[in-house]
């Protein structure tokens, strides 16, 4: 039985036919800046047919994809143009006609193979860390990823650097700075937005500051549950 795998990123498209006996076919597809989704999914296509032509029909299809998958979108995935934009799913069906097809955001794709066959395979409670264009990381709890109520557990890649006063769209996430200098191989921050200084990381927790300014001694101890 010959299978699909294809990996979505957020530079390249990574595609691999296996089969049974071990014979694999791969390639590998770069995404140009500024490349739409239409031509990245077409081009991604053209390729899986060329792998299939040369192993065989495939009895299955699995697809990772940054971003968080829902039946007929996938959400919060900006870095190739339109991709939160088209029915994945869809078109996905649409290509491969009767074959199984099964979507899943990348990195709890990468959670769930480690927890079969990787690092994670004998941990009750683990943490997969995916640093690359794109910033997440996937809890694991026994065996299988957390996915959170809507799909979105791990997505740390939004969470905001540094102390911001005020917040609008073009407010620095934790992914446009670090992503950018994974994917560069850069070992430090950019320089145009320092991250927290040493003092801001020593402030403690907000809870904390805001019982030591109520006046009176308050202990910070969490209560017993």
């Amino acid at each position: 039985m010959n299978v699909l795998g294809i990996d979505f990123g957020g530079t390249k498209v990574a595609l691999r036919v296996e089969g049974d006996e071990g014979r694999a076919e791969e390639e590998r597809l770069r995404i140009g800046r500024g490349e739409p989704a239409d031509a990245v999914l077409d081009r991604t296509f053209e390729a899986s047919r060329r792998l299939i032509d040369r192993v065989g029909d495939v009895a299955s299809v699995g697809v990772s994809t940054p971003g968080i998958v829902f039946d007929d979108r996938v959400e919060l995935a900006p870095n190739v143009d339109g991709w939160s934009d088209l029915d994945l799913g869809e078109r996905l069906r649409a290509e491969f006609g009767s074959v199984t097809v099964a979507i899943e955001n990348d990195v709890k794709a990468a959670a769930l193979a480690e927890c079969r066959e990787g690092a994670l395979r004998t941990v009750p409670v683990g943490l997969y860390v995916n640093l690359g264009t794109g910033i997440a990381i996937s809890p694991v709890i026994d065996g299988r990823p957390l996915r959170g109520a809507h799909g979105a557990a791990g997505e740390v890649g939004y969470g905001i650097v540094g102390c911001v006063r005020r917040w609008d769209a073009s407010t620095p996430t934790l992914e446009e700075y670090a992503g950018a200098a994974v994917s560069s191989g850069a070992s430090r921050w950019p320089t145009t937005s320092p991250p927290m200084t040493s003092r801001s990381w020593s402030q403690p927790p907000v809870r904390q500051r805001r019982l030591r300014g109520c006046g009176g001694r308050h202990s910070t101890r969490s209560r017993g549950t």
